[in-house]
């Protein structure tokens, strides 16, 4: 019988999705466009900027382990699965399992910081570095801003009267784009969905 699934994902597909997210609500007339617009455009570009920055380990978008127990941890974790599903699992797997449920991811200026860096970025020879404009820097921080205050919604009345498409919107999807498609850090090819036509046809409804 095939495996059935009630959700799945990974890194990439999550930040198609909200890319994908973000286009429609930028083509929609909706009460609440400003803040699914922020929302999902701060989940694409934190999303690719993680895609760019992990290269073949999940390491390079984690935060450092705050226990020195991790080999403890590791046989505790290994024992478990062989007391409660009869498996033996080796150390990398139990390592892996640690890391998932016990490291925090780094957050979003830590990813975009990273993206700027060659330690981080220089994946091949063909390897690009992000380099922001200042509008592109400002835009960032006002996408930070509001979608921490669209997320963690205080109690208010909340107004925006600043032209957010070409302030944050317009300038940010720029630096998905390139984080898409200019960096050559993001390994399509091994990847089943075409996930560059979904992020071109998704780009495109920004024009």
């Amino acid at each position: 019988m095939e495996d059935t699934y009630l959700y799945r994902t990974d890194e990439l597909e999550n930040a198609v999705d909200y890319l994908e997210k973000a286009a429609f609500y930028y083509n929609i007339h909706d009460k609440h466009r400003f803040k699914w617009l922020m929302i999902s455009l701060h989940g694409a570009l934190y999303g690719f900027g993680v895609c760019n920055i992990k290269g073949t380990s999940v390491d390079n978008v984690l935060n450092k382990p705050k226990t020195k127990n991790i080999p403890e941890y590791i046989l505790k974790t290994k024992q478990y699965y062989k007391d409660k599903f009869e498996l033996e699992i080796d150390d990398n797997f139990a390592s892996q399992i640690y890391k998932y449920f016990h490291i925090d991811i780094l957050n979003f200026g830590t990813v975009i910081n990273r993206c700027k860096s060659t330690d981080y970025m220089t994946r091949n020879i063909e390897s690009k570095i992000l380099k922001l404009s200042k509008k592109q820097e400002e835009a960032i921080e006002k996408l930070k801003r509001y979608r921490n205050s669209m997320a963690h919604f205080k109690p208010s009345s909340y107004i925006v009267t600043e032209d957010y498409d070409k302030e944050i919107v317009i300038p940010v999807i720029g630096i998905i784009e390139f984080l898409a498609f200019e960096t050559n850090n993001v390994p399509y090819d091994i990847y089943d969905d075409d996930f560059e036509v979904r992020i071109k046809t998704a780009l495109g409804k920004f024009g």
